[in-house]
């Protein structure tokens, strides 16, 4: 049996200049702030017999929003976009399983894993308004 558990905390901060082209909400030219941390583990387990291995894994990630995310503004191929302060991390919880077999006296090894992902809150682009 192995496992891990790991503690992230992330911090980001972003003041925008009234210069420019754009009036920014007042927030905005205050400074925005986004904060977040997450204990994220994993456990695995593995069977190792004399003709057969059985493994088992449960393990979870974490990702919080970058400067890109959070605060970048930009034009790309005629869409804007905007700074995002409210956005929170994404995460994920993957399930794995596999086994392993030796037959004909060891000549011949055969196996398999399977997996399968649970993934909430992703960061993905979406359609806004404009401050």
């Amino acid at each position: 049996m192995r496992g891990g558990l790991r503690l992230t905390r992330q911090w980001l901060s972003a003041r925008f200049d009234r210069a420019g082209n754009i009036e920014w909400p007042q927030t905005y030219l205050d400074g925005i702030a986004n904060a977040n941390t997450s204990a994220t583990g994993s456990l695995g387990i593995r069977y190792d017999g004399t003709t057969h291995r059985l493994r088992g894994l449960v393990a979870q990630g974490f990702r919080a929003p970058n400067v890109d995310d959070f605060a970048k503004f930009r034009e790309q191929n005629g869409f804007i976009q905007l700074p995002s302060p409210g956005l929170r991390p994404e995460r994920s919880t993957t399930f794995e399983i596999g086994y392993e077999g030796r037959y004909a006296g060891g000549r011949l090894s055969l196996g398999a894993t399977a997996y399968y992902t649970l993934l909430s809150g992703a960061i993905v682009r979406g359609p806004g308004v404009l401050p």
